[in-house]
């Protein structure tokens, strides 16, 4: 289970590399501004449950090269609003044998409970942090 963890971190951190060096990467080395489309495939990408990225950190960058912050507020919570959606919609279809494969059939039932009693509350503090979901 152990070498299962590791090698999906290690994969998840092969996609984010993939995905920011070929959108902002490929822009910043080429000496060109970044634009809108770099910007929100990295939003995008960040907010999916399976990619841990720093989305909170292209706001201020990408106003600092010139694009306007109302544009990117726009951008930055369609992008997450839509990730989000695919999140929930997987998480409703896989959740239960997911859950159950992963955590294992004695912890399942022991946090089946606390999920039921404190799941909405849960999920409304975590999307408070300006961490991924």
């Amino acid at each position: 289970m152990n070498r299962r963890r590791i090698l999906l971190s290690v994969l998840m951190l092969i996609v984010c590399v993939a995905i920011v060096s070929t959108t902002l990467g490929r822009e910043v080395f080429a000496g060109r501004q970044p634009g809108l489309t770099s910007f929100t495939i990295v939003h995008f990408a960040g907010y999916l449950f399976f990619l841990l990225m720093p989305v909170e950190a292209l706001l201020p960058y990408y106003m600092a090269e010139g694009h306007r912050g109302g544009v990117l507020v726009v951008l930055a919570v369609t992008t997450a609003l839509l990730a989000q959606v695919i999140d929930y919609s997987i998480g409703r279809m896989l959740a239960e044998r997911v859950a159950r494969n992963v955590v294992g059939e004695k912890r399942y039932a022991r946090f089946s409970g606390w999920v039921e009693r404190w799941g909405s509350a849960a999920i409304f503090v975590f999307n408070l942090f300006p961490l991924s979901s």
